[in-house]
């Protein structure tokens, strides 16, 4: 497959497409389109999964601060890691800012890290398109065993046939699988075909997989707090640019790393989970209902209605308005070619 050019000025030009597809102002006020109506939040993955609890709790509340208090309802689109309702999105959902999606934090840089086959996932041009709305969480994600194996650490596991499971290709579960085997010389075996987290951790439970990478520590503990609670799991690594504070002694993967090049190249990896739980609007969405979008979103995350119902949940709420999360994105995808080639081969294996 030919790598993608990864240039400055592609970047600078794909994100200008966003600022010119909401450059016109609707002449209706928000309050008065939004009067009546019903805002759509589209979920890309399955009900139960962490991203439709985030949502579900957004949607009990976004709508106090929406000009006009429309409906909220959350449907969800689940199939192939979230692109089938990111495509949607793009491609299908109307653009008069009655639809947001929440999306898999892997849509953000699968393409650059040519992680589905045949450079499939969300271009650079048509990511900037979309209208980012905000961030609910920065997210760490980690990787562990069952407790009932004999490993602690990933150097226990170097050479170790494992199995471990996967969601598909471009998810976190499968791709940071990878950048462990190739980072670390684990032999870690990537068993595909599980529809979403929650049959992951049941093949956990029954034996049939010895382990995953990838699950974020807010889904982890709040689907599975027994795990944490009782320690039957090992927890081996997180994969995050900075530590969770619930997790000191657990080293970050790139503390681990054997070289400048592969610490900078996971950097790169994991930058999506700084945006680890992102909403986005489709294109071209007049720019009075994105600007009332992301402040309702702003507002709804701020909310102390919400913050007590995602507390009870055990959902972390770390946000980020959607102009920074335009600004990462630029900026991870202005990463010089050689590191990104170089993340690029962790993951290929």
């Amino acid at each position: 497959m030919t790598m993608p050019t990864i240039t400055t000025a592609r970047v600078a030009a794909a994100f200008a497409v966003l600022l010119a597809g909401t450059s016109h102002v609707g002449a209706q006020s928000a309050a008065d389109f939004y009067k009546g109506k019903t805002l759509t939040i589209t979920v890309g993955f399955e009900a139960g999964s962490g991203y439709d609890l985030y949502a579900r709790v957004l949607g009990r509340h976004i709508n106090k601060h929406l000009p006009g208090n429309p409906t909220v309802v959350v449907q969800n689109m689940p199939g192939a890691t979230s692109l089938v309702a990111a495509e949607h999105l793009r491609a299908r959902a109307s653009r008069d800012g009655l639809t947001i999606s929440a999306l898999g934090r892997n849509i953000l840089t699968e393409y650059l890290l040519q992680e589905r086959p045949e450079g499939k996932g969300l271009t650079p041009e048509q990511l900037g398109e979309l209208n980012w709305i905000g961030n609910m969480n920065q997210e760490a994600s980690v990787c562990f065993v069952w407790g009932a194996k004999p490993y602690k650490t990933i150097a226990d596991m170097v050479g170790k046939p494992l199995k471990f499971g996967s969601t598909g290709p471009g998810s976190d579960y499968e791709s940071f699988a990878l950048v462990a085997n190739a980072a670390y010389g684990t032999k870690l075996d990537i068993v595909r075909g599980y529809p979403g987290p929650g049959p992951v951790q049941v093949a956990i439970e029954r034996g049939e997989l010895d382990g995953v990478c990838g699950v974020s520590w807010s889904s982890l503990v709040s689907s599975r707090p027994e795990w944490v609670r009782d320690k039957k799991i090992n927890l081996l690594v997180q994969m995050n640019l900075t530590k969770h504070a619930d997790l000191p002694d657990v080293p970050l993967a790139t503390e681990l790393a054997k070289s400048e090049d592969d610490r900078k190249a996971m950097e790169v990896i994991f930058a999506r989970q700084t945006l680890g739980r992102p909403f986005a609007a489709p294109p071209a969405v007049p720019a009075g209902r994105v600007e009332a979008l992301r402040a309702a979103f702003n507002a709804a995350v701020k909310d102390g209605e919400l913050l007590a119902e995602a507390k009870k949940a055990r959902l972390e709420v770390n946000p980020t308005d959607g102009a920074e999360m335009e600004r990462i994105l630029k900026s991870v995808y202005a990463t010089p070619v050689p590191v990104v080639k170089r993340a690029v081969g962790m993951i290929k294996g």
